[in-house]
């Protein structure tokens, strides 16, 4: 695995100094605590953002994204995303929706309202690149 390699071998392959770290840290708690790592399965989101936030370098957006694209959460509306912020400025400025828009409306199905802002931007139906 990616892991394996040393943190030159990562950054000639173009990772970040700080993403090859990330990347040497989770692999150690792997090693450790795969238990740990087992679990997250299970955990509900707001204990596994907790989880995955406490190990170096992972961040709520890691939490997301492995909350909805590993672990199938169906209730993540990921608010540190920038395709997502982008996607809420831009139908704020068409007054598409309000600018105090968080997603919870769409609770408890908030990862299909981020999937479909990704691909509203994915598809070239809102483009997004525009507003940055």
């Amino acid at each position: 695995g990616t892991w394996l390699l040393s943190a030159g071998d990562m950054r000639q392959c173009g990772v970040s100094g700080r993403k090859a770290r990330t990347i040497h840290e989770f692999a150690r708690i792997l090693e450790v605590e795969p238990k740990r790592i087992d679990a997250w399965e299970e955990l509900p989101y707001e204990d596994l953002k907790r989880d995955v936030c406490d190990l170096w370098g992972l961040s709520n957006w890691s939490a997301d994204m492995l909350a909805i694209f590993h672990l199938g959460h169906s209730d993540v509306f990921p608010h540190d995303d920038g395709t997502i912020k982008r996607v809420v400025r831009d139908l704020c400025s068409a007054n598409a929706i309000d600018e105090s828009f968080d997603g919870s409306g769409a609770a408890p199905h908030r990862t299909v309202l981020a999937l479909s802002f990704w691909e509203l931007v994915d598809t070239g139906v809102l483009d997004s690149t525009n507003s940055r």
